[in-house]
């Protein structure tokens, strides 16, 4: 069995339990899943075990239950499920407690399931997740073959082997020389690791026809979980990649001149090269990066987030057809996800708005069931800003935490207002919105929620009616005839930027009123 706490939840009935202790420690692999019928099963628990109790053997001693619970977790169990009713009414406090303390899980079982039930629906969950994942590496170590036949970039390759293995890891040279990084961890870092604890991780020796061309190094939590097919497939990736790499240049596995752009930009920044060095260290194709505009993106929370949901989400916005015509570039900034997207076709652009991102970025953190929210600076046009573009998503996380601000992508520019406004009572910005929008308040139909909804795009998209027209799905006429018509009910000029300021205020007001009442 190899499910996380995470995963176990989502399969039913499992999914009916409680997480009552130990929230923090979703992300723990189950191993195994057991019934706890003996006063000594500390004696005989492994590693990763899921245990399921009616409380029974402690049910009248809540001491012996607390010192199991430490001894459990000193054996790295899984977690422990109670199944309430016969024995146990509720789970006693002093066990939540010491449980939370230990950041051990403990979980509400459902009465109405037995413990054959469950056990049975997470071993089977478990068979076809790796059913899926087996699938999964097949079909991706055939699209490896089948590159080797074109020539291709060799960044373009990594990203595809970085697809088969899901997890953190390094291209290192024969003198243990880190040549690609995709890991959270500085070079430094890597290479500590690689000499103080590679043998609790996973290292695939490139060699083909004799020849040595240097590791992978995976960082991995699940060596020791392998099962046999899972490790032969390991292998056969590090043998498919020391197979391409005998037929590539050979500077591409004895320096680091093939360096990726995101590396290039961090010595950038940290003033360890200059921009010439910089520029001509780069393909033809991204030197045009130099001088594009660009948006950082931080993924926040993403301590949450396992690294194979991070590489999903990260393919993902890298497919999205919006982002046809830009490029995203991806490295870590102190342990958080971080994108860019550059925009070079911006001089053939009428108009770009850091809001056009957002219901794409809401579509895509649905869509990949990722838990974390998502940080978007004001777009940026010197490479020079780029600690300043960064620190400006920082930043707007904090306050955003401040304000408890609950939307899953944040736009920084959008929490200027937000800042600035935070002090004004609730009724004088209730006044404001009221009187602003009036005649439009009193309409009891949906005519007020497709005015409004208009307006609001219109401000959004800083008057650009095609934007408009496609953000509302509605014809461009459509969206004129609403503007006219708001005009006429409101008696403003929307091309007045006193008009205009004034909207924008009201808009923000009930925004950050909203804000506020869902905080009460």
């Amino acid at each position: 069995m190899h499910l996380t706490i995470k995963e176990a939840l989502g399969v039913f009935p499992f999914s009916e339990s409680k997480l009552v202790a130990g929230t923090q420690s979703t992300t723990r692999w189950i191993t195994a899943v057991n019934i706890m019928d003996a006063p000594d099963i500390q004696n005989w628990v492994k590693e990763g075990e899921l245990l399921f109790t009616t409380a029974f053997i402690w049910k009248d001693n809540l001491d012996k239950a607390i010192n199991i619970i430490k001894e459990l977790e000193k054996k790295q169990c899984a977690g422990l499920g109670i199944k309430l009713g016969r024995y146990w009414k509720e789970i006693p406090q002093a066990i939540i407690d010491i449980a939370d303390k230990l950041d051990f899980p403990i979980f509400e079982l459902p009465y109405s399931y037995t413990f054959s039930d469950q056990i049975k629906a997470l071993y089977d969950e478990a068979h076809h997740k790796k059913e899926r994942w087996l699938h999964d590496k097949l079909v991706t170590q055939k699209e490896l073959l089948t590159f080797q036949q074109f020539d291709h970039n060799f960044d373009e390759y990594l990203k595809l082997v970085a697809r088969f293995i899901q997890y953190p890891f390094a291209l290192l040279s024969v003198d243990i020389e880190v040549l690609h990084n995709y890991t959270r961890l500085t070079d430094t870092q890597l290479l500590q690791k690689w000499q103080k604890n590679k043998a609790e991780h996973i290292t695939l020796e490139l060699t083909h026809e004799e020849k040595h061309y240097g590791y992978v190094f995976i960082l991995d939590d699940f060596h020791n979980q392998l099962t046999k097919e899972e490790e032969m497939l390991f292998d056969q990736i590090g043998e498919i990649v020391a197979v391409y790499l005998s037929k590539q240049p050979n500077h591409i596995v004895e320096s680091k001149e093939e360096v990726t752009f995101s590396s290039l930009l961090l010595d950038y920044v940290e003033n360890q090269i200059d921009m010439d060095t910089f520029s001509e260290q780069l393909t033809e194709e991204d030197q045009l990066l130099l001088t594009s505009p660009y948006w950082t993106v931080l993924l926040n929370n993403s301590d949450n987030l396992t690294s194979e949901e991070i590489l999903f989400f990260k393919e993902q916005l890298t497919i999205h057809p919006y982002f046809k015509s830009y490029r995203l570039r991806f490295f870590n900034w102190d342990g958080y996800p971080l994108a860019v997207i550059f925009d070079p076709n911006a001089k053939d652009r009428v108009f770009q708005r850091t809001n056009l991102f957002l219901p794409v970025l809401e579509e895509l953190l649905k869509l990949t069931k990722t838990q974390g929210c998502l940080v978007v600076s004001r777009q940026n046009h010197e490479l020079a800003t780029f600690n300043a573009s960064v620190q400006e998503c920082t930043n707007a996380s904090r306050l955003a935490k401040e304000l408890d601000y609950t939307e899953n992508v944040i736009i920084t520019e959008d929490l200027d207002f937000f800042s600035l406004y935070q002090y004004i009572p609730d009724h004088l910005m209730e006044t404001f919105y009221q009187n602003t929008f009036d005649t439009l308040l009193h309409d009891s139909t949906n005519f007020e929620k497709d005015m409004l909804a208009t307006l609001e795009t219109y401000i959004e998209c800083n008057g650009n009616l095609k934007e408009v027209a496609n953000r509302l799905f509605v014809h461009r006429n459509t969206v004129v005839y609403r503007l006219d018509k708001i005009s006429n009910l409101l008696q403003i000029d929307l091309k007045n930027i006193d008009d205009l300021l004034r909207v924008k205020m009201a808009l923000t007001f009930i925004q950050l009123k909203n804000i506020r009442k869902q905080i009460s």
